[in-house]
């Protein structure tokens, strides 16, 4: 991992497919459960208290699991599985007065959608606002997974198998159809039918949007194409 320290902020523990990502996410990472902040009740995490994130530096990356939109992030609210629809402005001032955000490297976002519009933006604009040190933002465009080019080798030969079995007699042109909705589901992997059954991702160009923080030059990481000396700057 290119940062030295990374926390979680879950901000739906109340919903099993973020509850499942975020798990995911806490052991591709292997960060320790004191660092693993919920928005409620969750078995092995920490709840996320007022000032939890205070303790964050240029040097920490803050992972936050949620749904997600071009135009808001979900946060937990009321009864089961309830949420919130948040703006940029909003979970700025919520990151900053109730969290404690004052300094991070990377707020890097695991929800659909965060990084298609403006989002990143704005939360940078409020942020700027409130003095607070970010060195980079990242979101995803289209779906947010784990997916590993292992994962979706298998996943291709899995479902090549399945047709075959079910439809004997099924041509390649439908079997190249289905794995293409599979593609347009995963949202971040090519969309070349040859080079997708090899697992490869789209270009970052095209699956995610990274914006420079107020503090990106203290957060330069030497021989990354992100967050190098030479990544995408003001």
């Amino acid at each position: 991992m290119k940062w030295d320290n990374a926390c979680i902020l879950n901000l739906q523990p109340n919903d099993p497919r973020i509850i499942n990502l975020a798990t995911a996410v806490k052991e591709r990472y292997g960060v320790p459960d004191t660092q693993c902040y919920a928005v409620g009740n969750m078995p092995g995490w920490t709840p996320a208290t007022p000032n939890c994130l205070q303790s964050c530096t240029l040097d920490t990356k803050l992972l936050i699991v949620a749904h997600g939109s071009p135009q808001a992030i979900r946060l937990a609210h009321g009864e089961v599985n309830g949420s919130i629809r948040v703006g940029p402005a909003t979970f700025g001032q919520w990151l900053y007065h109730q969290m404690g955000l004052r300094a991070v490297g990377l707020i890097a976002f695991k929800a659909c959608g965060i990084g298609q519009e403006n989002y990143l933006d704005k939360l940078k604009d409020d942020l700027d606002l409130h003095q607070a040190r970010v060195g980079w933002f990242i979101g995803y465009k289209a779906t947010t997974g784990l997916l590993t080019p292992e994962h979706i080798r298998a996943r291709y030969s899995f479902t090549e198998s399945a047709l075959s079995k079910l439809h004997p007699n099924m041509s390649d042109f439908y079997k190249r159809g289905v794995m293409r909705m599979l593609v347009a589901v995963e949202g971040n992997f090519t969309k070349d039918f040859g080079e997708f059954k090899h697992g490869r991702k789209l270009d970052d160009a095209e699956r995610i949007t990274i914006v420079p923080g107020n503090a990106w030059q203290d957060c330069i990481k030497a021989g990354s194409l992100r967050y190098g000396a030479s990544a995408n700057q003001p």
